[in-house]
């Protein structure tokens, strides 16, 4: 079914794209200020390395679960949590 609203012509989204709407998160404020930055502007991501590591099975089937409930690579969610814990024992170490 299509809608006329001026001169555009909407349609309704193919169904794997309305799936995928059903889970977008709105940006915040400052996400949204970042995507409105001059590119000179905007915070230059941190270098990364790679490394090898052994987890036990139970610990990354536990990061697998909640990456899957939101919709992120589980892999993002073991470095966020590196990436805490270094941020915490700098403060203390530093």
């Amino acid at each position: 079914m299509r809608q006329r609203i001026g001169t555009v012509k909407y349609t309704p989204a193919p169904p794997d794209i309305a799936e995928a709407m059903k889970y977008a998160v709105p940006l915040t404020p400052e996400e949204e200020a970042e995507l409105l930055m001059e590119p000179d502007e905007l915070p230059m991501p941190e270098r990364k390395k790679k490394v090898t590591i052994m987890l036990d099975n139970n610990s990354i089937a536990i990061f697998k679960k909640v990456a899957l409930a939101h919709h992120v690579h589980y892999q993002t969610l073991i470095r966020k949590a590196v990436s805490a814990c270094a941020k915490k024992y700098q403060k203390e170490f530093a």
